[in-house]
């Protein structure tokens, strides 16, 4: 890979894993009795890249697809790949690519914001 194109892999590495913590962390501020609104507020102003996916985080609309979920697994793939073979050490992108993987299988055609829906079946399952 060229320069250009490992720098896309590493810059959506970097989205990829602040939208599973922005989810993760979405359900569990609401679990912990927060509104859903003002755990978005504060996440998204940590984390501006948030901003065009709220739909997705606050309402589970994950429409319009501005970067499907599957996209995302594919470039999470392929910096796993680029990272293996220069011995980077990314537990944490391992564990992100892990996580899109798992919520692809039912949510891969929408927006990468349907990371969420890893958190809405264990909700779910907990009532």
């Amino acid at each position: 890979l060229g320069s250009a194109a490992s720098l896309k892999l590493v810059a959506n590495s970097m989205i990829a894993g602040v939208n599973a913590l922005a989810a993760e962390l979405q359900s569990a501020g609401t679990a912990a009795g927060l509104d859903a609104e003002d755990v978005f507020s504060v996440l998204s102003r940590v984390a501006p890249v948030l901003i065009p996916r709220k739909s997705g985080f606050v309402e589970h609309r994950y429409e319009p697809v501005t970067f499907a979920l599957r996209d995302a697994v594919k470039d999470l793939r392929l910096a796993s790949e680029l990272f293996k073979r220069t011995g980077a050490t990314t537990p944490l992108s391992a564990k992100t690519k892990e996580l899109y993987e798992k919520a692809a299988e039912s949510a891969g055609e929408l927006d990468m914001s349907a990371i969420s829906t890893l958190y809405e079946r264990a909700t779910a399952k907990r009532d």
